[in-house]
């Protein structure tokens, strides 16, 4: 049906009566016109043209008259018919008017006819608007995979922006170049009833011939209901099929000058309104593979309050509530090292704190404001930037911390500094690198987005989405940590994003050694691992197979006050790490035939060979569980974990502890929802000490609580944690990286 215009335009009284009664404006979608149609010919003229409509929902006719200024009109010599129906009569035009409105009744084809009788080059502008749709769908996602050489399984995420359900969702029409449908088998299909802000997945596969990283552009149309009204609809999305595995490739190097800064010396920035900044508009879906009925964890995991003291086989030596303001979606990342804790959180407001840190072992913070440290440059060329994602680390090695601010997707800061500069300089001194997509050789338009960082033995790792037009891909970076701890220019090797198609939103693993690893799903049944050895200049990625097909949409999960807070939320490999010869990947899933809330799923693979080891999940059927981060336990090798759960009735909250314990501990107190929660929350391994010599943890995450300051109405208010806690030193075992 091609592109058409929507539009909210100011109608005559009978428009109003016949399309919203007792209002004074409609949302209008133009599927004809305008044309204008002139008198050229000494003799009288007669138009005719034909279009078609599909649906039944209102319409009008408009009909302007001449020119704005009132020359070239027609005066009663001249006649409008639709459907061989006269509309228009001429007894109804003058000099004296402009514009007429009216409604028709519209057929599937369409035909309109104009007779002018008028002054020559007289004429008359005519256009057919329809009531608009209050259930608009458009393509939110949509994924490919080859299940074999012959056979395409695809995606496409239908989503319902508007603010009524579309009802009876039937697909009429659906079409590959140079595919064969057989999935659906047959068509109608009905896909079903797809409610306001809410989506629903079209699986189709289609057999031929298809190479793999080559792209096919998916077309879908059917029609759908709003009350009485009938819509049809027309969608497209390109399919891009992940490059083939196992594969290969070599990295590319660039360079980044450094810069210096102290004493925060630039003015208060303006205090403004910030919001989290729309992400790239399509999101890579999880197709379809082939079914796998596999075992699943028989051991449901509990929640209880986390205490502070030492219970049995755990230790918790601080959960504080900290008083730093952030947003809904807070993000909190960071961790300790040589007497200081660091954190990065997203602002609540423009010119609000982002960064915070605390020299009494988090007793206290003091927050930082990196607009007043750094000032505007090249990444924050004016104040109406935003400072979106951040993330922090430590580094034993090099006795460094590294925080990475995003800003608005232009680009990002990499700024070092050790505890001892932190604490001389009340977190103003930092030696810094602007990392903008044109450094790297990325066109006009690239953004960056879902930043990561992870800490090798002599790499410091960045991972982040690359946005390139419509479609993303995960790149991984790398820095030499000695070029850190010079200070100067530095190298930045990276892989390139399309071939991480796969990854997109994942993360990196953590206690990584000498090798980096991160991973995306080719199908729902099917892990891509990709892998960077710090000796090598090429990174590698294969498939593995997994033990059971998981549950792709996460679903809903709602709170006590009715907020779905997994709204936002995939099933990006978000929870990774090495542990000894295994790597760990984490994901959230949702429901299916044997879990009734979203969990999380775990996948262990051998990193020598990449053979898979286990598929486990941490689940309890009366909340979910979601948003995995996981860490390595330095003494014990176990796998810490720090998550959300909640929902079913529960409020979101942070939860920490260990697998296969099949407890987690509860560590805020949650009183209101949100439906905009995460993306990520933070464990790190803390330094080891005399006393603790390796077996705790710093975790970050945080609940909602009722602010304080508005007593009329409920407002949110995110309260971050800084949580402590891990094994009893005496649970200290060597283990072997």
């Amino acid at each position: 049906m091609g592109t058409r215009m929507v539009r909210t335009i100011v109608k005559g009284v009978a428009l109003v009566a016949v399309l919203l009664p007792g209002a004074a404006t409609a949302e209008l979608t133009l599927i004809f016109g305008p044309k204008q149609y002139t008198r050229t010919a000494p003799a009288p003229q007669t138009f005719t043209d034909t279009f078609s409509r599909c649906g039944n929902q209102p319409a009008q006719i408009v009909v302007v008259n001449g020119n704005a200024n009132g020359t070239r009109r027609i005066s009663s010599s001249a006649s409008v018919w639709l459907n061989g129906k006269q509309i228009i009569a001429p007894r109804e035009l003058s000099q004296k008017v402009a514009r007429i409105v009216k409604p028709v009744v519209l057929r599937d084809l369409n035909q309109l006819m104009v007779a002018l009788s008028s002054t020559p080059q007289s004429f008359l502008t005519i256009e057919i608007d329809v009531l608009a749709s209050a259930a608009p769908l458009s393509v939110a996602g949509s994924g490919a995979s080859l299940l074999d050489s012959g056979t395409l399984s695809s995606a496409l995420s239908i989503e319902n922006t508007g603010t009524a359900a579309a009802e009876n969702v039937t697909l009429t029409e659906i079409t590959l170049p140079g595919g064969t449908r057989t999935i659906p088998a047959s068509l109608p299909f009905t896909l079903g009833t797809i409610p306001a802000d809410d989506s629903l997945t079209l699986d189709a596969a289609f057999s031929g011939t298809f190479t793999p990283s080559g792209s096919y552009p998916l077309t879908v149309t059917g029609t759908y209901s709003v009350g009485n009204a009938i819509y049809c609809f027309t969608l497209q999305a390109d399919l891009v099929i992940p490059p083939g595995a196992p594969g290969s490739a070599a990295t590319s190097t660039i360079t980044a000058p450094a810069n210096q800064i102290s004493g925060a010396p630039f003015p208060d920035p303006p205090v403004g309104t910030s919001e989290e900044p729309p992400e790239n508009d399509v999101f890579r879906l999880t197709p379809r593979g082939a079914f796998v009925a596999g075992a699943t964890t028989p051991t449901a995991s509990d929640v209880t309050p986390a205490p502070i003291g030492d219970p049995p086989a755990i230790v918790f030596l601080r959960n504080d509530a900290l008083g730093v303001p952030t947003s809904d979606t807070a993000e909190p990342s960071g961790a300790t090292g040589g007497g200081v804790t660091f954190l990065t959180m997203n602002p609540t407001s423009q010119g609000h704190p982002t960064a915070a840190y605390s020299t009494d072992d988090g007793a206290t913070f003091h927050t930082l404001d990196p607009l007043k440290i750094f000032g505007i440059d090249e990444i924050v060329p004016d104040y109406d930037v935003i400072l979106g994602d951040q993330v922090s680390v430590y580094v034993p090695q090099i006795d460094r911390f590294v925080w990475l601010i995003q800003t608005t997707r232009v680009g990002y800061r990499l700024a070092v500094a050790s505890p001892a500069a932190i604490i001389d300089s009340a977190g103003t001194a930092w030696t810094y690198w602007n990392l903008k997509p044109a450094g790297f050789g990325y066109a006009a338009g690239t953004t960056f987005d879902f930043p990561d960082l992870s800490v090798g033995q002599t790499f410091l790792y960045l991972g982040c989405n690359v946005a390139i037009g419509r479609s993303q891909g995960l790149q991984v970076a790398r820095i030499s940590l000695d070029q850190l701890r010079a200070g100067g220019t530095i190298g930045i090797e990276f892989t390139h994003p399309e071939d991480g198609t796969v990854a997109v939103h994942g993360r990196l693993t953590q206690s990584t050694g000498d090798e980096v690893f991160w991973a995306g799903h080719v199908d729902d049944s099917k892990l891509r691992i990709f892998s960077l050895q710090q000796a090598s200049h090429m990174y590698f990625w294969r498939d593995v197979g997994l033990a059971r097909t998981y549950a792709r949409d996460v679903g809903a999960s709602n709170t006590p006050d009715q907020q779905n807070w997994l709204s936002h939320l995939k099933d990006s490999v978000q929870g990774n790490t090495r542990a000894g010869v295994a790597l760990w990947f984490a994901w959230t899933a949702g429901p299916d035939s044997v879990f009734r809330q979203p969990h999380i799923e775990m996948v262990t693979v051998d990193s020598r060979n990449f053979s898979f080891l286990q598929q486990v999940q941490i689940w309890n059927d009366g909340f979910a569980f979601a948003y995995p981060s996981l860490e390595t336990n330095g003494c014990t090798g176990e796998i810490g974990l720090s998550l959300e759960i909640g929902g079913n009735g529960t409020y979101e909250n942070h939860a920490v502890g260990f697998w296969g314990d099949f407890v987690v501990y509860r560590t805020t107190d949650s009183a209101v929802g949100v439906d905009r929660f995460g993306d990520y929350v933070t464990i790190r391994q803390r330094p080891s000490t005399v006393t603790n010599p390796g077996n705790l943890f710093t975790a970050f995450g945080y609940g909602v609580i009722k602010d304080p300051d508005f007593t009329t109405f409920v407002v949110p208010k995110s309260v971050i944690h800084h949580v402590v806690f891990g094994r009893p030193a005496s649970d200290c075992l060597p283990i072997v990286k």
